[in-house]
């Protein structure tokens, strides 16, 4: 394999282990000092707090589901289009279970260095999220 098809693979088994609620296989693949930028934190993440919010997701949306509608990747960075579906099976910041089965829609750049992502930009249809679950 070339190393950009590493590249993907790596991105694509990030997701898989989310899916599976592995969170250990998460942690290992992000490097130490990772920054993770997400869309309305004002600073990127480091691992630990983002396996910290990352659970806070796990936990609220179950039975996760991701699918990979379109990958795209160069050198060290891979760009992953996905649909999310999981269940709302447990409070979300202050707003109840529903129940629900929900799709929200992203995109994902993760940069690889050293078989470990490095760098993960996360942007997602966070309004969408709060309407099915019925917060707007």
């Amino acid at each position: 394999m070339d190393h950009t098809t590493d590249t993907k693979l790596l991105s694509r088994r990030f997701y898989e282990a989310y899916d599976r609620d592995d969170r250990q296989a998460l942690a290992d693949m992000l490097a130490p000092g990772c920054a993770i930028h997400m869309p309305g934190v004002p600073r990127p993440l480091g691992r630990e707090t983002f396996l910290q919010v990352s659970a806070l997701f796990a936990d609220a949306f179950t039975d996760s589901v991701t699918t990979f509608e379109e990958q795209i990747a160069e050198g060290d960075t891979a760009v992953t289009r996905w649909v999310w579906r999981v269940t709302h099976r447990a409070p979300f910041q202050g707003i109840p279970a529903t129940g629900k089965r929900v799709a929200l829609a992203g995109v994902t750049i993760h940069r690889i260095a050293g078989g470990k992502i490095v760098e993960q930009w996360v942007s997602f249809d966070q309004l969408g999220l709060l309407e099915q679950i019925g917060a707007l």
